[in-house]
């Protein structure tokens, strides 16, 4: 998936030539209707969850293999203001879409943004991160053992997330060159 936060996002197949190791980006489509961030697979249905990071139209989508976003509505609950969504990763369960959502300038905290896939109304629980690392663009949980990971480019460090206390471990050693 293409993503920029201003324009309708694309949807390609990468694969890599096995031979000589090059990547290969086949177009499903070049635009898939919105503009999604915060994305993660579900592999209990096989689609793409995703929201419009904007903090004034909060959408989740679902997006399948036809390249079609379907809007499904703002999540109950979710903070819309203050907060930028860009992280995201369906739970190894598929029940949740897991946002991170950054904070500003005005309220410099981050916080986990649980989205319920099987409620009706996609019920977001909230739980806040401590301590705070910033700029943490992309989340993903390890298949293996369901530990959420994240990159702090404000720190240039690997960071491991407690999905159910927010604590944050950022112990890992400082990576400048990423």
């Amino acid at each position: 998936l293409s993503i920029d936060v201003t324009s309708n996002s694309g949807l390609y197949v990468v694969q890599i030539d096995p031979v000589n190791g090059t990547t290969v980006f086949n177009t499903v489509t070049n635009s898939v209707g919105a503009t999604l961030n915060g994305m993660g697979y579900r592999s209990t249905d096989n689609f793409i969850y995703g929201v419009n990071p904007s903090t004034y139209d909060m959408q989740l989508y679902r997006l399948g293999s036809d390249g079609v976003a379907q809007a499904l509505g703002v999540p109950l609950d979710i903070i819309l203001f203050n907060n930028f969504y860009y992280a995201g990763d369906v739970t190894p369960d598929g029940r949740y879409l897991v946002l991170l959502g950054q904070g500003s300038f005005m309220t410099p905290k981050g916080v986990l943004a649980f989205v319920d896939l099987d409620h009706p109304l996609y019920q977001v629980t909230n739980v806040e991160l401590n301590p705070y690392f910033p700029g943490i663009y992309d989340i993903a949980f390890d298949p293996y053992t369901g530990e959420l990971y994240g990159f702090s480019t404000g720190n240039s460090v690997l960071v491991k997330i407690d999905p159910v206390t927010g604590a944050v471990d950022g112990s890992f050693p400082p990576q400048p060159q990423v």
